[in-house]
């Protein structure tokens, strides 16, 4: 399963763009895999248990069950709509598996746009976010879980060159 991480890190690195045709009454098309290195810190707290977390990218990758990151635009003349996509599962085992930690984090995007000048776009939408962890101990059989989710709305500005 590690391999797999691999392969969709590469898949991600080497990101796609298509798009459509240039006519500006036509819908043009974009779609795009990225990749965020990125750490993480600070501390998760489950059933009144606090542990503090402190991940480097290579701490990440080598826990690493599944990624995804992927966005996808469509645009007609000044207006546009688009999505994006982030799916982060990460698993481990304690020692002589005596314990199993497992978190997956998705983040999805709707978002609109409006072309105020052929270099700026303002956009503006919602981001859905989720947060699930899961502790399991075999021998005891003993489970814990805790997920929060949430909804951030934003406005930003597209500049373009």
């Amino acid at each position: 399963m590690k391999h797999l991480g691999w392969l969709v890190l590469c898949a991600c690195v080497l990101s796609s763009s298509v798009a459509g045709a240039q006519d500006a009454s036509r819908w043009k098309h974009q779609a795009t895999l990225y990749f965020i290195g990125a750490g993480l810190d600070g501390n998760v707290t489950m059933k009144g248990l606090s542990v503090d977390v402190d991940m480097s990218l290579g701490d990440i990758l080598e826990n690493l069950d599944f990624g995804f990151m992927g966005a996808y635009r469509m645009q007609k003349d000044k207006w546009s709509l688009g999505t994006d996509i982030i799916y982060l599962g990460l698993g481990t085992s304690g020692e002589r598996g005596r314990a199993e930690l497992d978190v997956d984090t998705w983040m999805v995007e709707l978002n609109g746009g409006y072309e105020i000048r052929p270099f700026f776009t303002l956009i503006a939408g919602l981001r859905y976010n989720s947060l699930a962890n899961r502790l399991f101990f075999p021998v005891s059989e003993n489970e814990f879980k805790a997920s929060e989710d949430w909804v951030d709305p934003f406005v930003v500005g597209r500049l373009s060159w």
